[in-house]
């Protein structure tokens, strides 16, 4: 096993128990406004994010117990319901985008419900596909400034 593929399993594995793999110190303000953070975030922790993690069978698209309400991370560190929810899901073929979008909406209107009968926050559903026929080439599969050593064109 490669050095990055070790060190990419630790960063994975740090997030999943509830560990911080980046914190700013001091670079600006800590008065700055932050965008696309969840308000109940401190400022040196702004890159702090929790996830649940499930099994579930081989080409089972539809996630079963989605939302168990008592599990929430954000809710048991902070004690806040979300004033958005941001639900970004992949691993859907496009024949079953709607059936997804039905269930899984279905699902997380009833877990808000069972925090409070009227609380509705505003939902935002992003669908990735990974399957797609678009591929990037660097100019010069030589120049080594611009591609790594698989030959994949460098992030940024």
């Amino acid at each position: 096993m490669s050095k990055q593929y070790l060190a990419n399993v630790a960063l994975k594995i740090n997030v999943k128990v509830g560990g911080r793999n980046t914190v700013l110190m001091d670079a600006l303000s800590r008065r700055i406004p932050l965008v696309s953070v969840v308000a109940s975030q401190d400022w040196p922790e702004v890159t702090k994010y929790a996830g649940l993690v499930s099994a579930q069978l081989h080409r089972q698209e539809l996630i079963q117990d989605l939302f168990k309400v008592w599990q929430d991370p954000q809710r048991k560190a902070t004690g806040q319901k979300p004033q958005r929810i941001i639900f970004y899901r992949d691993g859907v073929s496009e024949g079953q985008f709607y059936q997804v979008l039905l269930y899984e909406l279905d699902a997380i209107r009833k877990a808000c419900a069972s925090l409070e009968p009227n609380y509705q926050p505003p939902v935002t559903f992003i669908v990735v596909q990974k399957r797609h026929h678009t591929r990037l080439f660097a100019n010069n599969h030589n120049d080594h400034h611009s591609v790594d050593k698989s030959g994949n064109i460098l992030p940024g």
